[in-house]
């Protein structure tokens, strides 16, 4: 699948063994192209 919109929620598990049963939700913040700034102050 590449057709992932700004947005869009993930689902998937972590290639972890340990946490084979666990599940990671993610927003999507970007997209190829786009420019994420992190910025700690507010």
């Amino acid at each position: 699948m590449d057709d992932y919109q700004f947005g869009d929620i993930v689902v998937f598990y972590p290639p972890i063994p340990e946490k084979v049963n666990e599940r990671y939700v993610y927003r999507l913040i970007g997209i190829p192209g786009d420019v994420i700034e992190i910025r700690t102050e507010y």
